[in-house]
């Protein structure tokens, strides 16, 4: 009773900050998050606020959809929300998991073009088919910041998902007045962060924690409007949940990995 927004046999897509409908985060804000405060979503049905969902886009199967609400919602934070790209720029991924390749999706729709880093030949001809227009090895080439610098003239936007075993490199990439999306901290070697690198190059550092419900709406909208189709890599049973964790924990992914009961 008293839900406006939405029918019986809407397809909807969970909210990850389901306080948080719009303007700056604060602690209220960022309560109640599924999973982790609350109940979540490893389950047949659920019931929750009708502010804790948005639609689904219209062009997008339920396990599509469903690769949304936290992954594609930071890279869409960051990459559009809050660096603001225009077409033109460069942006820097890094790896393949699902921020790292929605955040190239997105760019590539903005226009930007996108310098996408991996380990793997394999996903880095992903990454190429995907759109990026510059891929490197950073196994094979672990000084890769100076080589962006080189070829870029500097990247606008980062998408940092290695975190301070990765700035130094980031950072030697990033052009003057460029910007860091601080995401995540994957990688193992953590360095002191080169402090002058930030004040020489007036670099701004913003941490992304994915996003408010209104951002959410703006970036279905954007996928309606450019066909953008997420990368689901495999699907699990619902009941083989750890087998789906080990398979993440692996590495060997490239995108998403859904369950479906």
């Amino acid at each position: 009773d008293g839900v406006q927004e939405f029918a019986v046999g809407d397809h909807v897509i969970s909210c990850f900050f389901p306080e948080w409908e719009d303007g700056q985060p604060n602690r209220q804000r960022l309560g109640n998050i599924p999973g982790d405060q609350c109940d979540g979503f490893g389950a047949q049905y659920v019931t929750k606020p009708e502010k804790a969902f948005t639609h689904a886009p219209k062009n997008m199967n339920l396990i599509s959809a469903s690769t949304l609400p936290c992954a594609a919602l930071t890279a869409w934070k960051a990459v559009i929300a809050t660096a603001r790209i225009k077409p033109g720029d460069w942006v820097l991924t890094q790896g393949t998991g699902g921020v790292s390749v929605f955040a190239v999706q997105f760019a590539k729709a903005a226009g930007a073009r996108v310098v996408s880093l991996s380990s793997s030949s394999e996903k880095l001809d992903k990454l190429r088919q995907l759109g990026a227009d510059l891929t490197i090895n950073y196994r094979e080439n672990p000084r890769w910041g100076r080589d962006v610098f080189k070829a870029t003239g500097g990247v606008q936007e980062i998408v940092e998902v290695g975190g301070a075993g990765n700035l130094e490199q980031s950072l030697a990439a990033s052009s003057i007045g460029g910007h860091i999306s601080l995401i995540g901290v994957l990688a193992k070697n953590n360095k002191a962060v080169p402090i002058e690198l930030i004040h020489q190059k007036q670099i701004i550092v913003t941490g992304i924690g994915v996003g408010h419900r209104s951002d959410q709406k703006a970036m279905i909208a954007a996928i309606e409007a450019n066909h953008i189709e997420p990368c689901v890599d495999r699907t699990f049973p619902l009941l083989n949940m750890k087998e789906a964790f080990r398979y993440q924990e692996s590495g060997a992914h490239f995108g998403k990995i859904c369950l479906v009961h």
